[in-house]
């Protein structure tokens, strides 16, 4: 089932950033990520203007972290999920969900970086 909005989105950009999407997944999983290992996800748009970063920051829940900075003039928007559990699966889904944002707010998604910081894994001792 596709989500509403995703017909919108433009072909060519989804499926590059689904492509990088399924390189991340690999990259995190060559460093021991697992599937469901909990973790934070940090999505990275551009905007041309405050009020579109505006659109783009309100269309996402209180409980996402969500940051606007200026660099060079450049509008930068940062959004965080809350901890979620990491699958490719998971990643996939946010993609479309992440170009569908970018599509009606009038931004560019620019992709995901992962914050491990918070990651939980087992004990070493509970291997099984």
């Amino acid at each position: 089932m596709a989500l509403r909005g995703i017909e919108n989105v433009d072909a060519q950009a989804l499926a590059a950033q689904r492509s990088l999407t399924e390189a991340l997944w690999l990259t995190l999983e060559g460093q021991g990520v697992k599937n469901r290992t909990s973790g934070r996800i940090e999505c990275f748009f551009g905007a041309n203007s405050d009020a579109v970063a505006a659109a783009l920051v309100n269309a996402f829940p209180a409980e996402w972290d969500r940051q606007v900075s200026r660099q060079d003039g450049a509008i930068s928007v940062k959004i965080t999920t809350p901890l979620v559990h990491l699958s490719r699966d998971a990643f996939l889904e946010l993609v479309d969900v992440m170009m569908i944002a970018a599509d009606e707010s009038g931004c560019v998604f620019d992709g995901f970086q992962v914050d491990l910081s918070d990651l939980q894994r087992r004990p070493w001792w509970k291997v099984w």
